[in-house]
């Protein structure tokens, strides 16, 4: 877990999803209980592959265990990747205003955690890469409610947000 935990997040991005899930389908066998962090990309790759009982379970055990737990690093950054899980299965159940709802649900969270302070300066950059991610999410799904004014708005805001962030525009 020490190993996979350091990792995972390369792996899920790299394209490696599939691997991804069979190693935490298989830790989940194995173990009685698996850390949030793990929970989350269970249930993102589980939504993935359709298996929606499945992604909602991990994604309300990551959500509940992040809600127990005391002194997390970078919680402010899992919570709204908890809105993320949720919004990426709701995208792939094709249920779009759910998508959305978690969507906007990530990106406040984001906001207040500014506001509040609770995002250091030197992780801002991974502030920007989970809002881009939302961002992305929720442009897509207000292209595909037809909403084509917004949907640009969200784009223009995003390509904002990753210049100031210094991201390759493919990326944006």
């Amino acid at each position: 877990l020490d190993v996979l935990e350091t990792h995972v997040e390369k792996f899920f991005y790299g394209g490696q999803q599939g691997r991804v899930r069979q190693w935490l389908m298989e830790l989940n066998e194995a173990l009685d209980d698996l850390p949030f962090w793990a929970n989350y990309y269970l249930g993102r790759t589980a939504a993935t592959y359709g298996d929606w009982d499945a992604s909602k379970n991990a994604l309300e055990s990551c959500k509940r265990e992040l809600l127990t737990l005391k002194k997390i690093p970078q919680a402010w950054r899992w919570h709204a990747k908890v809105s993320m899980g949720f919004a990426w299965m709701y995208w792939r159940r094709a249920m779009q205003s759910e998508a959305r709802t978690y969507c906007r649900r990530g990106l406040d969270y984001l906001a207040q955690a500014e506001r509040r302070g609770l995002i250091p300066k030197r992780e801002a950059h991974l502030a920007g890469e989970v809002r881009l991610e939302l961002l992305e999410l929720l442009g897509t799904a207000k292209l595909a409610a037809g909403a084509y004014v917004r949907a640009g708005e969200i784009f223009d805001e995003a390509l904002v947000l990753a210049t100031e962030m210094n991201a390759r525009r493919e990326q944006a």
